[in-house]
């Protein structure tokens, strides 16, 4: 949702550096668990 991507946005600053972080980066962030993550390398 919209906070999750205001979350990721603030964490790694573009959507370019979300495409490039690892799937455990990604989970790091509140609210992106592992569906999510990996949902966010395959649609990225």
């Amino acid at each position: 949702g919209p906070q999750t991507r205001r979350r990721l946005l603030r964490r790694f600053g573009s959507v370019e550096s979300i495409r490039e972080a690892s799937r455990e980066d990604l989970t790091d962030v509140d609210g992106v668990g592992d569906a999510t993550a990996e949902t966010l390398r395959t649609k990225l």
